[in-house]
């Protein structure tokens, strides 16, 4: 009896592509930014602050992270809902080294102070912190009526990129430091590269009619990449399988993703069929396994 492989924890990690050359769901994006890495490595400098604007899933975070690893600097990620005043925001930049990247999300989510702070940060000016004696400051708080703690100081010369799922409507000079504005989409093309490279990254390979076929069931339903790849994987690795054919997956797909699916649009998602057709399926898709090497 053979022994069955052993499963693959799924994290959002795996939707990271290794490098840009594998971001496929968007390769004319990907070139470009390999272009600018090249750059300002040769001169030395950091990567330019950036704007990622794009809905849910169309790989804003991979993207940043990926930058990141093609010019080997550290990154930190910033959730900025879940900052509640200045002393936060402050205590997460303080120790970032010049050429460093941070990875703000939710720039679309939050106080316009917060927008703010962050631009005084990237021109590597210190939010106003409260003194001691002071409980913390929320963002609604005007700065102005606050003593600070200590004379600023200034931040390292850090690369800062943000993320919104919505543009920035009426931020004006708050978002002058951006030096580049880049948007995204989540298509059924760019969703299926995701799901293709994420299960090749677990070891498992489905051809490009079973990942479009996922693809749009999920924007059509309302899943998310992650916890459809994940049940995608874990019923694959339950059963010892690691390729099924397309008409497995668009058997088995609706049960999978039952529960999962948003109650308003699941019977959108349950109406949509793909059938393999010569646009869909491309002449070497037999070749499968070298692709599946490739996006590990």
């Amino acid at each position: 009896m053979t022994a069955r492989q052993p499963m693959h924890a799924i994290e959002p990690s795996i939707l990271v592509p290794p490098s840009l050359a594998h971001l496929a769901e968007a390769p004319a994006l990907a070139a470009s930014l390999q272009r600018t890495v090249e750059a300002r490595l040769r001169a030395r400098a950091r990567f330019p602050h950036t704007l990622l604007v794009g809905p849910a899933d169309s790989s804003k975070r991979s993207i940043a992270a990926v930058i990141a690893a093609e010019m080997a600097a550290p990154v930190s990620f910033l959730d900025l809902v879940l900052l509640q005043s200045q002393e936060e925001l402050h205590a997460a930049l303080k120790d970032v080294p010049a050429g460093g990247i941070v990875v703000a999300s939710g720039l679309d989510a939050v106080h316009p102070n917060v927008v703010r702070d962050l631009s005084r940060a990237v021109s590597q000016r210190r939010p106003v912190v409260a003194a001691p004696s002071r409980p913390q400051m929320p963002w609604e708080f005007d700065p102005a009526l606050a003593r600070p703690a200590r004379a600023p100081r200034p931040y390292a010369d850090f690369t800062l990129i943000g993320t919104a799922r919505e543009p920035l409507e009426g931020a004006g000079r708050l978002l002058d430091w951006v030096e580049q504005q880049l948007h995204l989409d989540r298509t059924t093309a760019s969703e299926a590269a995701r799901i293709r490279r994420a299960l090749a990254r677990c070891g498992l390979t489905l051809d490009v009619a079973s990942c479009r076929t996922i693809a749009e069931r999920v924007i059509a339903s309302g899943v998310r990449t992650l916890p459809a790849v994940a049940a995608v994987a874990e019923w694959m690795q339950a059963e010892g399988l690691q390729s099924v054919p397309w008409s497995s997956i668009d058997c088995i797909l609706p049960g999978l993703l039952q529960h999962q699916a948003d109650p308003a649009r699941a019977s959108a998602g349950s109406a949509a069929t793909v059938v393999p057709s010569a646009t869909a399926v491309p002449a070497d898709a037999g070749t499968s396994a070298a692709l599946r090497t490739d996006f590990r």
